[in-house]
C-alpha cells in the first residue's frame, strides 16, 4: 500500500510539475527573415496597407486577426504612418510608428492562439536627425516569457521572429532604451496553431497522470487478490 502511495505521489507531481511548465516558451528565435518564413510556414501577413488607416492611432486598432493596443503609454500614442516620405526599405507604403520613450509599450491581441510571430524593422534617419545611439533595445513579453532585443540602428531594415513551443494569444512590445529613436515596424507575421503541430495543454497531461494513477491502483487490487 505505501509503494502505491508513493507512486501515485510521483505521478501527481509530475503532472503538476508539466503543468506549471506548459506556459509559452521561446523555443527558436530569427533575425533572418527567410529563414523564419521557411520554418514556420506558412504564415498570414498583416502590412498595415489599408488606406483608411494612414494617421490612425494604434490604440485600440482591430485588424483581421488580430487587435492593437497601446495602454499606458508615457508619449504620444503610436499610429500608423505613410512611409514613402521617408525610405522604403521596409514591406508597402505604411507602418506602425510607435515606441518613443523609455517604458512605452504596445500590445497585439490575437483572435486565435498562435505560436509563431515576426515583424519587420527600422529607424528614421534624415540629413538632420539620425538614432541618438548605435543600439537599440526593446523588450518582448509573451506570459511570464520575457526577453530583451538589441539591435543596431545604422540604416536598414532588420527583422526578429521567434516560435513557441505553446500557443499564446497576446504578447507585449516594450522600448527599454532612454531615449526617442522613432522606430517603425512593419510586416507583421504569424502562425496560427490550427496549422501547426498541437502540442499537450495542462488539462490533457492532467487526464493522462489521472489514468496512469488508476491503471496503478487497479494493479494493486489485482496482485492483493
Amino acid at each position: 500500500m505505501k509503494k502505491f502511495l508513493m507512486i501515485t505521489y510521483l505521478i501527481s507531481i509530475f503532472t503538476v510539475f508539466l503543468s506549471l511548465t506548459s506556459n509559452a516558451t521561446l523555443i527558436g528565435t530569427y533575425t533572418d527573415e527567410s529563414s523564419f518564413v521557411s520554418a514556420v510556414s506558412p504564415t498570414n501577413v498583416e502590412s498595415f496597407e489599408n488606406t483608411g488607416l494612414d494617421g490612425v492611432n494604434i490604440d485600440g486598432m482591430i485588424l483581421s486577426d488580430f487587435t492593437l493596443g497601446e495602454p499606458g503609454s508615457v508619449s504620444p500614442l503610436g499610429r500608423v504612418l505613410n512611409y514613402t516620405a521617408y525610405s522604403n526599405l521596409l514591406d508597402g507604403d505604411q507602418v506602425v510608428h510607435a515606441l518613443f520613450a523609455e517604458g512605452d509599450y504596445f500590445t497585439v491581441e490575437f483572435n486565435t492562439p498562435v505560436n509563431a510571430f515576426g515583424f519587420s524593422y527600422e529607424f528614421y534617419h534624415s540629413d538632420d536627425w539620425y538614432p541618438p545611439s548605435d543600439i537599440y533595445q526593446f523588450g518582448l513579453s509573451i506570459g511570464i516569457e520575457s526577453q530583451i532585443v538589441t539591435t543596431s540602428t545604422a540604416l536598414g531594415a532588420y527583422f526578429y521572429g521567434f516560435v513557441t513551443d505553446t500557443p499564446f494569444n497576446s504578447l507585449q512590445v516594450t522600448q527599454i532604451s532612454s531615449d526617442d529613436f522613432e522606430p517603425f515596424w512593419d510586416k507583421f507575421q504569424y502562425r496560427n496553431t490550427n496549422t501547426a503541430t498541437p502540442v499537450p495543454e495542462p488539462a490533457t497531461m492532467l487526464l493522462f497522470g489521472t489514468g496512469l494513477v488508476g491503471l496503478i491502483g487497479a494493479r494493486f487490487r489485482k496482485k492483493k487478490k
